[in-house]
């Protein structure tokens, strides 16, 4: 959160630099100017900028500008807990290391059609790739009790390629009970994403501008398989997947960004 405010401060700063001079300045980019923007969500003050991505635009002249854009988020879970046992004198610890990345990048072009000194709403298209990698390893102690009074304990080693393991229960109506069973969550994948766009700059201080932005677009995403391992044999297999759908898709997040 820190480095989110500090990032929005900074930002704040700048507007105040150029806003003493601004009755005689050109508020708008034009030719050969560049402009770098984040998602700004104010009354999320958890994380008010989002700083896993970003997009640029590269203004051919005041009308037409070309717009790149690069996504990229990383997560990884590493959790250690007591295994349940039944030797008291005994402790071992279970493990959980799970993690995913994202990247994905977009371009495409922006048309802005009106002569306004300080809002300039514009309509184009993009392009769109993102891909999502995501793998987990599992280990669990496995406590076996040999008569008259001994135990032994091996590793039972679970390794998931292209997903997480998740759990939900089921209802089976003919039993009446509900079972426990195990399903891939954050599942690896690829997506290919084609977007008609219109927008709006609306431009505080010359250098400095709020935008929003809507679409209507084709989204393709093809999953990958899931390949589960148990003690290095595979144990089960999620073929691949593909969803493919249209429609209207909104950015709820403030367009915050600056351009030179």
């Amino acid at each position: 959160m820190k480095t989110s405010v500090l990032f929005f401060l900074v930002f704040i700063f700048s507007a105040s630099l150029f806003a003493q001079e601004q009755d005689n300045k050109i508020f708008k980019p034009s030719k050969d100017n560049f402009s770098i923007e984040v998602d700004f969500t104010p009354f999320n003050f958890d994380t008010p900028i989002n700083l896993n991505g970003f997009r640029g635009r590269f203004f051919y002249n005041d009308k037409l500008a070309q717009r790149v854009g690069l996504n990229f988020d990383t997560k990884k879970n590493y959790v250690e807990y007591p295994a349940q046992l039944n030797n008291d004198d005994v402790i071992m610890f279970n493990t959980i290391d799970e993690k995913y990345f994202v990247f994905g990048i977009s371009t495409g072009l922006e048309y802005h059609f009106l002569n306004s000194k300080r809002i300039s709403p514009y309509i184009g298209f993009d392009f769109g790739f993102k891909s999502k990698s995501s793998n987990a390893t599992y280990e669990d102690v496995i406590e076996s009790y040999n008569y008259p009074n001994d135990y032994s304990y091996e590793i039972r080693k679970t390794e998931i390629k292209n997903s997480w393991q998740g759990s939900s229960y089921v209802y089976n109506p003919q039993t009446g009970y509900y079972t426990l069973t195990h399903e891939p969550i954050e599942r690896a994948y690829t997506k290919i994403s084609v977007n008609t766009i219109m927008g709006v700059d609306i431009y505080v201080t010359k250098h400095l501008y709020l935008g929003f932005e809507i679409g209507l677009g084709y989204n393709s995403t093809s999953k990958k398989e899931v390949e589960i391992k148990v003690d290095e044999k595979i144990e089960n297999k999620y073929p691949k997947g593909k969803d493919n759908n249209m429609g209207f898709n909104v950015n709820n997040a403030i367009r915050l960004g600056i351009w030179l």
